[in-house]
């Protein structure tokens, strides 16, 4: 039998204890599949340019120093 616990459908979820055990064991979330995904795409993309560039480090545009006006 079922009894009411006094809290809504999300709060009762959140304090049991087989939800918390599903995100120990590494359940997959959606900021870790883009944070990985987005990491090796930028690795990917630098190791491109530094090719590209014969090994030197490239900068960005706002990065590249101008000469001081006086």
């Amino acid at each position: 039998m079922n009894t009411y616990s006094g809290l809504n459908l999300n709060q009762d979820k959140a304090t049991k204890p087989q939800t918390v055990q599903m995100v120990r064991q590494g359940e997959a979330t959606l900021y870790w599949f883009l944070l990985i995904h987005y990491k090796t795409l930028i690795l990917k993309l630098l190791v491109s340019l530094i090719k590209q560039s014969k090994g030197q480090m490239p900068y960005p545009c706002f990065y590249r120093r101008r000469p001081l006006q006086k």
